[in-house]
């Protein structure tokens, strides 16, 4: 090389550019790294029900993995007449009759069905009492769920040994995280049922 001759710089070309990952959602670029997360399952907390007029309650929606990029669910009922659902998965039992509440996925259109049978007081002007306990989800981490028409009184958890390891006021939602992993009995009232902690 001749001494005092222009020396250039070589011009970096694409491939020696820093690398910046990339991923397209529908239209629009994305410049995170982290990798879209698709649903692969949905559960509801309850498969049937029955209520009586003017009742309502709250369904929910189990969607696995936990971690899912896209968590969303539409409601519908077959029949909202005789009971409707909001957004929020609020139902309403308006008159008597049976529809099914439907519950999809935004991710993937995963559906889950919940039936809901809706009556009207008897010829004594009674209403009729459906005691039926269930929770969710079944088997549980954090949050229990727990479903019934008594909703009065204490809920109890005991362990398999009979030992009460949480006792409190009527509430939707138990905060279950702090036991060991095992089995226990929920009871409200009369209604037992059994669960497991993982």
């Amino acid at each position: 090389m001749r001494s005092g001759a222009n020396v250039q710089e070589p011009k970096l070309d694409y491939y020696d550019k820093p690398f910046k990952a990339q991923r397209t959602i529908g239209a629009i670029e994305s410049d995170s790294i982290y990798p879209i997360i698709n649903v692969t399952s949905l559960q509801l907390s309850l498969n049937s029900t029955t209520l009586n007029v003017a009742d309502t309650l709250t369904l929910f929606a189990n969607i696995l993995p936990d971690n899912a990029s896209n968590k969303s669910v539409t409601w519908f009922s077959s029949n909202p007449n005789v009971a409707s659902i909001s957004q929020d998965g609020f139902v309403e039992a308006l008159k008597q009759g049976n529809c099914e509440i439907v519950a999809t996925t935004v991710d993937g259109g995963f559906k889950e069905v919940c039936t809901v049978i809706v009556q009207t007081p008897n010829s004594a002007g009674e209403v009729k009492e459906n005691f039926a306990i269930s929770v969710f989800p079944n088997p549980v981490s954090e949050y229990l769920i727990i479903r019934t028409n008594q909703k009065n009184g204490k809920i109890e958890i005991s362990s398999t040994l009979g030992l009460k390891v949480i006792e409190t006021e009527w509430r939707e939602k138990i905060d279950v995280s702090g036991l060991i992993a095992g089995v226990y009995f929920a009871k409200v009232g009369n209604q037992i049922i059994k669960f497991i902690k993982t």
